[in-house]
């Protein structure tokens, strides 16, 4: 289990609130149960997506590129969980070490234009944080993962 939290670069010193805001559902979207082909023009009920057309495919657990939303449904396909990241937002110390103790049923990668430095991602729930805070995705991870109602 991850302890420690990382913090966002460009995060100032606020006392303010928690680093994540509460997890949400979302709607399931009405073509959730397609696969389309890699490069195939479709359309999201949200950004990042929690359900919609997708790509069949095993996602390794660090991914270093920018995933389609498809590809990003993908992931989440298979009950895992996906940890999405704005780089110019996160510092690269903070990947690394998720990187070397990412836990179980999560997948990391990065995206430069999430609404939020950091955003968890499962079946239908979306979690936004300030930080990329490892309790948080812990807890996320434990409640979310497998949590596929479609199945």
């Amino acid at each position: 289990m991850l302890s420690a939290v990382l913090l966002v670069g460009a995060c100032g010193d606020s006392d303010e609130g928690a680093a994540c805001e509460g997890a949400r559902s979302e709607p399931l979207a009405p073509d959730g149960l397609i696969h389309v082909l890699p490069g195939a023009e479709t359309d999201y009920l949200s950004d990042p997506p929690t359900s919609g057309p997708h790509i069949a495919w095993n996602a390794p657990a660090v991914i270093d590129r920018v995933l389609s939303p498809a590809e990003q449904v993908g992931v989440l396909e298979s009950g895992d969980v996906l940890v999405q990241y704005r780089p110019n937002d996160v510092e690269a110390e903070a990947v690394a070490e998720l990187e070397s103790q990412l836990p179980d049923r999560a997948h990391l990668a990065p995206n430069p234009a999430l609404p939020a430095p950091v955003v968890f991602t499962a079946h239908l729930i979306k979690q936004t944080c300030s930080t990329l805070d490892t309790e948080a995705l812990d807890r996320f991870i434990a409640d979310e993962a497998g949590s596929r109602t479609d199945q």
